[in-house]
């Protein structure tokens, strides 16, 4: 189909966007152009100087973009028609007759003839060229990097990143990245990851590297800003499709954890000195060990206590196996450092109270899923368990916990018992009677944590014996000490036995044995020897100790009445008589040359008489029970 159009003057158009005007050209700089408004005459011309021109303009692109300087038309020649059709062809039919066809090239030769064959190359014009005539998106996007790496060789480095910036997703990022890895181009490189993140095209290198960037120009709210928006991200899958009306757009089909390595990520935090930030990936991305050593090692001087309010959340979001591995790893500095709070926690890990641990508002939050309200229980301890640093992080927890998972699970004492060495047995000993008491609700004990806490309360028990001995001999008697002490004792004294004697805890008593003779606890020695059967050494200690009343008790409960082991105490019993007997004897013998007795006469006298009515006593449970005859005794 053709579009016809006449015109009077020299100037004939309009084809499409195309103006057509035929002019002189006069190689002496001079030129008579014929337009809507008539002709523009220079005073200087020459006829031989002088050639008709006619010139196709672009006025949307105001360019010329052809121009027929072959075709001889006389200078008084008009354009007298003008004919074009749909397939970029134009034909120009002149006053003289002449008719001149003009064929528009493909969009390949219009960029060739731009980019190539123009000194400099128009890349804006070709780029705008290209999307005008609808090339293909990775077209257009080739000519945007040949632009960047146009400017790039001529180090318009700025200008080049510009142009690589709309390659986003069509051009390799490696192939922009690698060109401004020089320290020096930081700064491009950074707007070009920049972009990256704000189309959602990032993943978790690039992200990485722009944290590298961010940190290595020590931009801590660039670092934060970017942060923010990772964490943004659930770390669940979604498909949901909505996206921020404003910000980087992410792609919510990516888990946070996916986006970025949560490990690479804070430890480069933490050797570019952004410790802050590091912790804060750490807590976003539950990387318990990595928290816990930032607070302890990287930050001065170390935050114990923020150290002790993130392991107390630990258990709500992971496994029994990963706390006790952080304890295992941070509990020797940690009891070293706070041991009273440590302890406190330790505590409810070990008796499983982690109901107490959780914030107020999480209790509200789950109360409905407990068959019981639940009431926070004052902690036992020298101290509050957790400072204000405590509230602070729970008050996180709250926000960042994905459940309302309560643990359950008791923390094995006995993997903790190496923590505490001789200077933290008050610690241990607490943490152990808190074990103990929680033990009465029908568990028991294990034989580490039973024979750690029988040991724990000898070395007690002998400690206190020693400084009333101490008292005692610096003459103190009336004083509130040596009662307050002795009462002390005497409690120790039952918590010991109640371990020996208790069915809540297993033990074992050869071991049990060796740690109460190595404490001289005597009472406990005796209940062994008996409980294990052995009484010749049990016999054989009360004969050392003399105590007769404890000694006819245990004959009274021997089952099998053993005859040798009656003639064995009679024998004792008739020896000592006989020697209390003797001496007294002595003492009454020189009572002819002294008027009073002394103490030891008197108390002589009453041994003699004791060991005498002890013998007595036996030979009637002998002959009483039928274990022995009396010749039998008379032979003995």
């Amino acid at each position: 189909m053709f579009f016809c159009s006449s015109f009077s003057a020299r100037l004939s158009s309009v084809a499409g966007r195309y103006v057509f005007i035929a002019s002189v050209e006069d190689r002496n700089s001079s030129s008579v152009v014929y337009g809507i408004v008539g002709a523009i005459e220079s005073k200087e011309t020459s006829s031989k100087s002088r050639r008709p021109v006619l010139n196709i303009y672009d006025l949307k692109n105001r360019i010329i973009c052809g121009t027929a300087k072959k075709y001889q038309l006389s200078i008084s020649e008009r354009i007298a028609l003008l004919l074009s059709d749909n397939s970029g062809t134009v034909y120009v039919l002149s006053t003289g007759g002449q008719l001149i066809r003009f064929t528009e090239k493909d969009t390949a030769r219009k960029i060739d003839i731009l980019l190539v064959h123009t000194k400099p190359p128009l890349f804006s014009l070709a780029i705008t060229i290209a999307a005008e005539e609808q090339m293909e998106a990775s077209e257009i996007m080739q000519l945007y990097k040949r632009y960047g790496d146009y400017l790039y060789d001529d180090e318009d480095f700025d200008g080049a990143v510009t142009q690589y910036c709309y390659t986003a997703g069509f051009i390799p990022s490696s192939a922009i990245i690698t060109k401004f890895l020089d320290p020096y181009r930081i700064r491009n490189l950074i707007t070009y990851l920049e972009k990256l993140h704000s189309r959602g095209l990032a993943g978790s290198d690039h992200l990485t590297l722009l944290l590298i960037c961010y940190s290595k120009g020590k931009d801590s709210v660039s670092i934060n800003k970017l942060l923010d928006q990772v964490m943004s991200i659930p770390n669940t899958d979604s498909s949901s499709s909505s996206l921020p009306s404003s910000g980087p757009v992410i792609n919510h089909r990516n888990t946070r954890s996916s986006i970025i390595d949560p490990l690479q990520v804070i430890s480069l935090l933490q050797n570019a000195g952004c410790i802050d930030e590091a912790i804060k990936v750490a807590v976003a991305f539950k990387e318990h060990d990595s928290y816990i050593r930032l607070q302890l090692s990287s930050k001065s001087p170390p935050d114990y206590d923020a150290a002790l309010s993130y392991l107390a959340y630990v258990p709500f979001v992971s496994t029994t196996n990963s706390v006790l591995f952080l304890i295992k790893k941070y509990g020797r500095e940690l009891v070293k450092m706070r041991p009273t709070l440590f302890t406190s926690l330790l505590i409810k890990f070990c008796v499983g109270d982690y109901v107490t641990l959780l914030p107020y508002e999480h209790i509200l939050s789950i109360k409905q899923n407990l068959t019981a309200a639940i009431s926070p229980v004052e902690v036992k301890s020298e101290a509050p368990l957790l400072s204000g640093d405590r509230m602070k992080l729970l008050a996180l927890m709250s926000i960042n916990s994905d459940s309302s998972f309560i643990p359950f699970e008791r923390l094995p004492v006995g993997e903790v018992l190496h923590l505490f060495d001789d200077s933290e047995s008050a610690c241990l000993l607490k943490l152990l009677e808190s074990v103990a008491e929680s033990s009465v609700m029908g568990r028991t004990m294990p034989p580490k944590v039973s024979s750690t806490l029988l040991e724990l309360y000898l070395q007690k028990h002998s400690n206190i014996t020693q400084h009333i001995i101490t008292l005692r001999k610096e003459a103190i008697f009336n004083d509130n000490r040596v009662q307050q002490q002795e009462s002390l004792l005497l409690q120790i004294g039952i918590n010991i036995m109640q371990i020996l004697d208790g069915g809540r805890a297993h033990y074992d008593p050869a071991h049990a044995l060796l740690l109460c003779y190595s404490f001289e606890f005597q009472p406990g020695q005796r209940f062994l020897l008996e409980k294990q059967s052995c009484i010749d050494l049990l016999m054989r200690m009360l004969m050392e100790e003399r105590d007769v009343q404890a000694i006819f008790k245990v004959l009274r409960r021997q089952p099998g009445r053993d005859p040798d082991l009656y003639v064995q105490v009679l024998t004792f019993f008739v020896e000592q008589s006989i020697a209390f007997s003797v001496s007294s004897s002595d003492e009454a013998s020189n009572a002819f040359f002294t008027s009073d007795r002394s103490d030891s006469e008197l108390y002589e006298s009453c041994e003699s008489s004791r060991w005498t009515h002890a013998v007595a006593d036996l030979v009637d449970l002998i002959e009483k029970d039928g274990i022995l005859s009396v010749a039998q005794v008379m032979n003995e």
